[in-house]
């Protein structure tokens, strides 16, 4: 079990969980994070283009990423897989 905060809602976002080190770091996929946040709040970001994309880009990175600030709440980011 983590000694780190998860991504809520779980039951969605643990499905981005690609590890977790011993010391309890999760690493989280980010095509994951991006596929699992455009099907979870797609329709209530702005449509800033046809497909939503940068508004999820936007909705991730400032209300996700953003809480990764300090130890007690670090995770890790894969941005390959």
């Amino acid at each position: 079990m983590s000694n780190y905060y998860r991504i809520e809602p779980r039951e969605h976002y643990d499905k981005a969980i690609l590890k977790e080190d011993k010391h309890g770091y999760i690493t989280y996929s980010y095509k994951k994070l991006m596929k699992i946040t455009s099907k979870l709040y797609g329709d209530q970001c702005d449509q800033k283009d046809d497909d939503g994309g940068e508004a999820i880009f936007d909705y991730l990175h400032y209300n996700i990423l953003g809480l990764n600030d300090n130890q007690q709440t670090h995770f890790k980011i894969n941005y390959t897989k």
